[in-house]
Order: structure tokens, then sequence, then C-alpha cells
């Protein structure tokens, strides 16, 4: 289960990330990503529950200077290329493969994970916004130029080269440092380059091809510019057998690397992180969370369920589940907003208590909404940024929602 404090993402800005990523895995299921089965949220936290996944992050292994065989790689590289097809199918541009977001299951397939800043692709609109993680972006991305599908390659291409060397393939002291090296830097592998492990082996040059190929700084040159299929019809992977591993029915003896399900995790390392952030910033916390009471915010679009203006959101979690949208004996009203976007006023005739439920298409512009109980724990000012009158059948009533209000 992932939790996510509203406060810390608050200060961190990314709120829009989690309830991004919700959105996005709340449409799509594959055997290669981690899967979201439902969300919930409390006064203080988010939480997504997902796959449980026991084998660790590639990231662990590439941190204990574990050197993966090219069979392994090539095992490795065949499931992200799977999740990657999926993905693309569906026109979404995941815009962070990395080794912290692929995730080992206990039979040694490796997931994708974490879509906190992925987009969904739309007809004639680009994407050209700069996020990702420094040593993993492709130079489009940081040229703030069009992004496609081929970012993606790209950063596969970083993640196969780390595999192999145990480095990344564009390094520097700096962001600044890293992000000249991805633009000017022209990596041309061949057979010679490689590590001994590698080198003796009979396919080392069609490896060495698919990495240069993967890392052409012109996307337009660069492997799978002309569709997913590039990837997978490389000779490197001609012996993969594609169908059999996407229903990941390949007998056990066959799969290269099972990872060990009590050492998979290094607890020192982010336990000591954790710590210095809480020392940091807890009474900063405390501050931002009794000044904003962002405690007492309701994520409308982290959760479809009927909220009552009588839910107590202070002592109990608000849930929904994907499948359960049935809104019944009821008459639903529709109140425009002065945000392009709607709120279905429900009416229970039957009790005459109101209820409210955020419209399904409330992320069409990608945006995160946040809904405000009329609360005596809610100071003036965020009552000016967010106001809310619950008049039972009254249609006139409307959210008011400042563009410059909490995100």
């Amino acid at each position: 289960m992932k939790e996510v404090s509203k406060v810390k993402a608050y200060i961190k800005k990314s709120l829009h990330s989690i309830i991004m990523e919700r959105h996005i895995l709340k449409h799509i299921h594959h055997n290669f990503i981690t899967n979201l089965y439902f969300s919930f949220q409390d006064k203080d936290y988010l939480y997504l529950v997902l796959d449980y996944f026991s084998g660790g992050d590639l990231r662990f292994y590439l941190n204990k200077n574990v050197q993966f065989n090219e069979n392994e790689i090539k095992f490795f590289v065949s499931n992200i290329v799977l999740s990657l097809r999926y993905l693309h199918r569906n026109n979404i541009l995941h815009r962070d493969i990395k080794p912290e977001n692929l995730i080992f299951d206990e039979n040694g397939y490796l997931n994708l994970g974490d879509f906190g800043i992925s987009r969904k692709m739309k007809k004639n609109v680009e994407i050209k916004d700069k996020s990702g993680t420094p040593g993993y972006l492709s130079p489009e991305l940081l040229q703030k130029k069009k992004q496609t599908f081929v970012c993606d390659y790209f950063s596969l291409g970083i993640v196969v080269y780390e595999m192999i060397f145990l480095k990344r393939p564009f390094n520097g002291k700096t962001r600044h440092e890293v992000a000249n090296n991805i633009l000017h830097k022209n990596i041309k592998l061949k057979k010679s380059n490689l590590p001994k492990i590698f080198y003796d082996s009979p396919t080392a040059d069609e490896l060495a091809d698919f990495i240069t190929h993967l890392l052409k700084r012109k996307s337009s040159e660069r492997l799978g510019a002309k569709g997913i299929n590039e990837i997978m019809n490389h000779p490197w992977l001609k012996d993969v057998e594609w169908n059999t591993m996407e229903f990941k029915i390949i007998d056990e003896e066959n799969i290269p690397f099972v990872p060990n399900p009590g050492d998979n995790f290094d607890y020192l390392k982010v336990n000591a992180k954790e710590e210095e952030k809480i020392e940091l910033y807890d009474s900063y916390l405390n501050y931002i969370n009794r000044e904003n009471s962002l405690s007492c915010f309701y994520f409308n679009s982290f959760s479809d369920r009927k909220v009552s203006s009588s839910d107590n959101l202070y002592s109990r979690p608000t849930c929904y589940r994907n499948e359960n949208k049935e809104i019944s004996h009821s008459k639903t009203v529709k109140i425009k907003s002065n945000t392009k976007k709607s709120i279905s006023d429900t009416r229970n005739e039957s009790s005459g208590s109101n209820e409210y439920t955020l419209s399904e298409y409330i992320y069409e512009d990608d945006d995160d909404y946040i809904f405000n109980r009329n609360s005596e724990n809610i100071n003036e000012q965020n009552r000016k940024r967010f106001s809310f009158s619950p008049e039972a059948g009254n249609e006139q009533d409307k959210i008011k929602r400042n563009r410059n209000s909490v995100h």
C-alpha cells in the first residue's frame, strides 16, 4: 500500500502527481505493471492499494553491484518492453523509466510502477513539460520539445546500459552537467567496449547495437521510432517468446533470476533519509497543517464515492472501489462550475439528505480538484479559496475555485 501524506505532498508540490497516478492506474491493468485495486483517504493521508511485489526494486541490486548476465538482462528488458507496449497502446507515456520504478515479483519478473508523472497522450495536444529523473531524461524532454513514446525508449536504453556497466552513461556532478552530457555525448558501443562477461557472448554485437540505437540523440533515429515492434524484432531479442512472456507462463527453470524475498530492501538508507526529513520538516509540517487545514481537504479526484454532507471525514477513512459507481434512488442535477467541469448534486429523495459526487470526466484536463467541507476547523483564508453551499435541490449552487489555490 502506497501512503502519501497530504501535507508533505503539498509542501513538495506533488499533489497533482499522486492524483494523476491514481487516475491513470484506475483505467489500466496488465501483468507487468503495479496494478491499482482501490484507493482511499483519511484526514491526513492518501492511500493506493497496489499489487504486492516482494522481490525488491532493480536499484537495490545495482547498488549492491550485482552483475546480471546477458540472459537475465534480456529477460528483464523483455518484461519492460511488454509493459511499455501495453501503455503505449493505451496512449500513456510513462516518462520515468528508471531502476527505482522497476520492481521484481517473487518469481523474478520485472514490473513497472510509479505513474506520478505519466501523461495520457491526446490528439492535437503536445506534451512539452520537463518532468522526470535527471539521469534518465531524453534529449527532447530536456529541450522541452514534443514528447512521444520514444522518450521512454531512451530511458530504457539508459537502464540497460546501467545493468551492464553498473553506472549510467550520462553522469555529472550537477544536474546541468548531466543534462549537457545527455544533449551532446554520443554513445557508440561495440563488442570490444562491453565487460568481459558480455564480450564472450555470441550475441555481444547485437547487444551493443541494441543499446547504441536506443540511445540515439535524435528521436527519429532511435530504435522504436517506427513503433515498439522495431524493438521487439531487434536481433538481440529474436529468441524471446513474447506470447509466453506476456502471460507469465514461462517454466520456472527458464526464469534466469529469482530474487531473495528476505533481502531486497535497504532499510538503513531509506530510514536515514526519512529521519533527516522528519527532523527538518516536523515543525514546518505542523505549521502548514494548522494554517492551511490540509487535513480538512477531501480530494474528490481521488475518490468517486458519494460524499454526504454529514460524512465524518475526521474520524474514519473514505474509500471507493473502481467497480462501484452505482447511484440508486437518487435524482442527479448538474451544477456548472467556472472551470469547464461540473459536479453532480445528488439528492436522496427518500431520506431528504444531500450527497455529492464528482463527475467522472473531471480528469479530462488532468487537473486535481479539491473539495472542501464547510467546517469550523477551516480558517477564513481557505473559506475564500474553496466555498460550498450544500442547499438541498438548489441548482444555483456553485463551487468557487481559485486557480491559484492549493495544488
